[in-house]
Parts: C-alpha cells; structure tokens; sequence
C-alpha cells in the first residue's frame, strides 16, 4: 500500500489542477473574504462544493503554501481517512484478504481517479465509501459502536450534500438496509444523522441563500432542458464499463447462495453503481468526472473480486452456465477498468493567455466562453482576479439555444436574458478587467446550433456599450481576440 500512495504523490503534487475544483477554490477564497454567494458570485453549485475547499484558503493564508498544494494534500487526507475507517470495519468483518481490499480501495483513490482528483465526485466517493461498508454491517448483524456509526454517517451526510442526485445513494441502500432488517433498521443511529444533517442544510440554504433558489435553481433549470446536453450515444458508451460490472455482480449474488455474505457486499455495490449511473443520466452531460462514482464503486467491487476471490474465479471459469458468463464479465470489465484511457485536459494550452497577461500587468482579466476549462485552472495559478460573478458565459447561448428549441421565446427566458446583460454590464463597471480575451468561434464549445457575438450581444445594454468603449483590439490569437482597457 505504501508503494501507491508514493506514486500516487509523486504523480498528483506536480499535476496541475482540474478546471472545477480550481474555480472552487477561487470561489471559496472570495467567499472568505466577505462576499455572498448567489449575489457576488453565481454558480450552479450548491454552497457544500465551496465550503469544502475553504480550509484549504485558511491554511493557506495562515502557513503562506499555495492553496492549490494544500487541496491536494487535504484530498490525500481525505481518502487516508475514508481508507481508515473502512479498515476498522472491515476488520470486523469475515471477508477474506482485507489488506488486498484496502490495496484495491487506494488504488482506486489515490490513481484510477484520473485527472478527476479532487472534482466533486472524486471527493463524494471518498467520503461516502464507508457508508458503504457500514451497511454491509448493519445487515450482517456484525455490532459496530454509536459512535463509529454517527461519525461515519456525519462524513456520509457531508458528501452527499455536495450534489443533489447524490442522495439516491442512500436512498437506495437504506431501502436495502430496511428490507433485510426490517423493524431493526430503526435502531440505527446513523440514518438519523445523516437525515438530520440534509434537513438543517435545506433550512440554511432556504434562509441564507434565498437567492440559490429564486433565481439559480429556476434559471439553471430553464436553461439545462436544452444546453449543455450530450447525445443518448455518448451518454451510453460512457455507462459500459460499470454495467459490465454491474451485470457481473448481480448475476454472482443472485446464484451464490452458499455464500451470502460476500453476496451482500456485492448487493451494496450493484446498487451504488446504479446510483452513480442514475445521477450520470440525469446529468445529461456526458462528461467523464460524472460518472466517476458509477466507475469507482464498479472498480473496486470488480478488482475486490479478482484479487480476494482468485481461487473462487477459476472454479467459476471451469463452471457452466450463470458463475461462467459472471466470471467472463467481471473479467472484460477488470481489463477495461485497468487500461480504461484518463480523462486528462491539455492545461498547457492555458500558457497561451501568457503571452498577452504577462508584463502586461494586468491584474483582473475576464475570458468569454463557454469552457470552464480554458480560464481555469489558469486564473487561480497566476493569482489572477475574475473580471466577472460567472465562471463563464453560458447563459446567451444556452437562452438562444432553447428559443431555437422551442421556436420562441418565453417571458422566462426574456427575464434571463435581461438578468445576464445587467450582470456583465455591472461586472465591468466593478470589476473593470484589463484584458478581455473574447472568443469569436462561430459554434461555441458545447453549442453547435448557436452563433452569437459576445461583445455585439452584451452591448445591447447601454452600461455595458459604455463600458466597451474604453476597450481596444491588441491582438488575435487561435478563436480569440484580446482586448486592453485603455482608461
């Protein structure tokens, strides 16, 4: 185990950073600085993806180490914990090779992540894999102490509070739970916890970010019945190698009655790669990080079965009929979740902002696009400021794109539209950016259907026609012109 975590570190601490957890962190550093979210800042997520990126802007102001490093390391910790406690409830259990499981679970965490570590769902899967075991526990009648359980489900609640398609986890594990332990499954402590925590959490959002859900939750519903959507055929192919997986194991559980306690365990993973898959679906984006729990949960069940239950593998193989066809699954799915190809960008295409930014001294500059992936993990490695309270500018095109759907517009969607024009305006009056790199594709990343002219839009409102008007062409680069404040 020692040897993952040296190449695990040896790997992450010279990576650069995902587009995601870099823009979180440049949120939470705002954030910790006095301004709202959802009134300084809006962004789809809900306030959990920020606060958890928090401690990482503290240390980093108390200690002077970039905040970048230290979220790193918090994430290592993260998965050191998630790895111990699953460790003390396993050791209580009798599954066989627990240190070869442990091995699997690191692996998992630490390397099969990907260029994914440290997004949102890398971090729900770290602090929800205990839940995991918890319930393979609790049906096993295998006593585990209140305060395992409470502190195991409070780190549980945490996670699954990062997202709110992440609740069909325990949803669907404490309907397990409930049917195999019937009345008994009341007396657990820790779905009440967990149960607790979403309540106080929904109240809070309600009272401190009224905002969240009168104006984010209506728009970003609006706007994702259209935009942002991968095809049917994108979204399945991505789905096949947890289904592989998944195929494997309920086949396993549901003809290996003489051994139901491992059946149990593979019972809990189908169902939390069910839940990953679901969430993936409803997403609808298609994107890789998202069903990175689907993925993860179908690793380590699949690798759990490979490593621990060689022996067993080999008399399925020489078997007929269900333990053969389950025994070839989980061994195509073995193979592709071990050269299964990284979800990796090219963040040294954000080195081409470099050559306008530096000596220009410019110390805020706002990018216009479409892909989180292109300002971002740039801005916060150079420590520059976000000429802008979006992260990028989806909305015109989203809201001309779901017109096109629709062949009209909408009263909903003129109010968004005067909303995000008002915005950017403002943005340029409080922010006054030095450089604005705006891009000029004809089809947008993510948006093929829609060709809009950023700065031809946003001068429809007076301010920011105005605002323009200090702005001059300095330059072209690749789907970029670049301009320079001049007041």
């Amino acid at each position: 185990m020692a040897v993952i975590w040296i190449v695990a570190l040896l790997i992450r601490i010279p990576e650069a950073i995902s587009h995601d957890p870099a823009w979180l962190l440049y949120v939470a550093d705002k954030i910790t600085s006095g301004q709202t979210l959802y009134q300084d800042i809006y962004m789809f997520n809900l306030p959990m993806s920020v606060w958890l990126h928090v401690p990482a802007i503290w240390l980093s102001d108390l200690i002077g180490v970039q905040a970048i490093l230290i979220f790193k390391s918090m994430v290592f910790a993260l998965a050191a914990l998630s790895i111990w406690l699953s460790y003390r409830l396993l050791r209580r259990t009798d599954l066989p090779h627990i240190g070869a499981h442990l091995c699997v679970i690191t692996l998992v965490f630490l390397i099969g992540a990907g260029f994914n570590f440290g997004q949102r769902e890398h971090i729900f899967v770290l602090l929800v894999l205990p839940y995991l075991y918890l319930i393979y526990c609790r049906v096993n009648a295998i006593n585990i102490r209140a305060g395992l359980a409470v502190c195991i489900g409070i780190i549980a609640a945490i996670g699954i509070s990062i997202k709110p398609f992440f609740l069909l986890l325990p949803l669907f594990l404490e309907l397990f739970a409930l049917l195999r332990l019937k009345a008994k499954s009341f007396l657990r402590p820790e779905p009440y916890v967990m149960g607790l925590i979403f309540a106080v959490y929904a109240v809070f959002i309600f009272i401190v970010y009224p905002d969240y859900l009168n104006i984010i939750v209506p728009y970003t519903d609006e706007i994702y019945k259209t935009g942002f959507q991968a095809s049917l055929s994108d979204i399945a192919s991505q789905s096949i190698l947890p289904s592989l997986s998944l195929l494997g194991f309920i086949i396993l559980a549901s003809y290996r009655g003489e051994t139901r306690k491992t059946n149990d365990l593979l019972w809990i993973f189908s169902l939390a790669i069910v839940a990953g898959m679901i969430c993936f679906w409803v997403q609808k984006k298609g994107w890789l990080y998202q069903i990175l729990p689907a993925i993860s949960f179908a690793s380590i069940g699949t690798f759990y079965i490979l490593v621990c239950h060689y022996h067993d593998l080999k008399t399925w193989l020489s078997n007929s009929g269900t333990q053969r066809i389950s025994a070839l699954l989980l061994l195509m799915a073995g193979l592709l979740h071990a050269f299964y190809p990284v979800s990796k960008q090219n963040y040294d295409a954000n080195d081409r902002w470099a050559q306008f930014v530096d000596g220009s001294g410019a110390e805020t500059v706002l990018i216009l696009t479409t892909k989180l992936s292109e300002p971002f993990p740039y801005i916060m490695n150079e420590g520059l400021e976000w000429g802008s309270r979006f992260p990028i500018v989806w909305m015109p095109v989203s809201i001309e794109e779901r017109r096109n759907a629709l062949g009209h517009s909408t009263p909903m969607l003129d109010e968004m539209e005067m909303f995000n024009r008002r915005v950017i305006a403002e943005d340029f009056d409080r922010f006054r950016p030095d450089l604005v790199f705006v891009d000029r594709r004809t089809n947008k990343p993510y948006f093929d259907d829609v060709s809009i002219d950023y700065v031809e839009y946003f001068s429809r409102h007076p301010d920011f026609a105005k605002a323009w008007e200090s702005y001059e062409l300095i330059g072209s680069m690749p789907e970029f012109d670049i301009f320079e404040r001049r007041d």
